[in-house]
């Protein structure tokens, strides 16, 4: 008996120890848990042909292949010369209606005449009025005309000073406009990045459309994997990654820290895969797109 019971006893040890086990297996293999993928692909988020946006000649680079620019940094400059001249003519333009637009000097001088010719045509009425044969009627309908011409002539006053201003602001407008086609001239980088490729040389003749240079988007890079769909989702999204990668000449390897930013609605049809994408910052700019390392998805 005492044989039987051991035997007994060890099977349900066993038995325990198996369960155990596959429950933890399961806990490690659980959405939740880390979710380590090999052979991830380092790509880039931003890389962008940028094109003349006028014709005419591109006069000048101010960046070559390797450089590390600034958002808006100015990178090249296309013959501007017509455009500037456009520019300086609508800033005078503007001057000038300006200037219009805050003299009010008429309408000053059409209340001052109203005023007096009010004053006038008062003054005789009530002498007409004390004395019949003072003043005659024909005389007091010219003053009368008076009156209503300076009422006339302070609303023309007020239109004009009122088109003055309106003016201003068409002027202004203008000015705008020219000054946005000086910067149609300008190329500028759309995002901090690195100069690749310059696509042309100075000195020629550009149109609008044709690509002049390649900048590349290097402090944060994109890496994607695939996941089974029927376990992964929209869940992932946010969630902190970690991506070991090999840098030449590969005896040494460094991690780079991001999170999951897309996680596709779609699944891809044969495989039931999901595609994942995670944004990992590029520390140092030692990370280069085309790598391929090893992505931890964490908790």
């Amino acid at each position: 008996m005492n044989q039987l019971e051991a035997l007994r006893r060890s099977g349900k040890y066993q038995m325990e120890f198996l369960i155990v086990l596959a429950l933890s297996v399961l806990a490690n293999d659980s959405p939740a848990s880390p979710i380590v993928v090999e052979d991830a692909a380092v790509k880039l988020i931003r890389h962008v042909r940028l094109p003349a946006n006028e014709p005419g000649v591109l006069t000048e680079f101010l960046v070559k292949e390797g450089d590390i620019v600034e958002q808006d940094q100015l990178l090249a400059k296309s013959d501007d010369r017509l455009a500037a001249l456009d520019k300086h003519i609508a800033d005078l333009e503007f001057q000038v209606a300006t200037e219009k637009s805050e003299n009010d000097v008429d309408e000053r001088y059409a209340e001052k005449s109203l005023a007096v010719a009010q004053s006038e045509w008062q003054l005789s009425a009530e002498a007409a009025q004390r004395v019949a044969t003072s003043i005659s009627a024909t005389e007091l309908s010219k003053l009368k005309l008076v009156v209503e011409q300076a009422k006339l002539a302070r609303e023309q006053a007020q239109r004009d000073l009122r088109i003055a201003k309106l003016t201003k602001q068409v002027k202004q407008r203008a000015v705008e406009s020219a000054q946005q086609k000086v910067e149609l001239r300008l190329t500028r980088a759309p995002f901090k990045g690195m100069i690749v490729e310059l696509m042309t040389q100075a000195n020629e003749w550009v149109d609008p459309g044709q690509p002049i240079l390649r900048i590349v988007q290097l402090d944060r890079l994109r890496v994607e994997v695939n996941l089974d769909g029927k376990r992964y989702g929209p869940e992932l999204k946010g969630r902190p990654v970690k991506l070991k990668v090999a840098l030449p000449p590969g005896d040494r390897e460094v991690e780079f820290d991001g999170e999951v930013t897309f996680v596709s609605p779609e699944l891809q049809p044969v495989t039931g895969q999901v595609r994942v994408w995670a944004e990992v910052i590029n520390r140092d700019l030692l990370l280069r797109p085309g790598s391929r390392g090893t992505l931890t998805i964490r908790k």
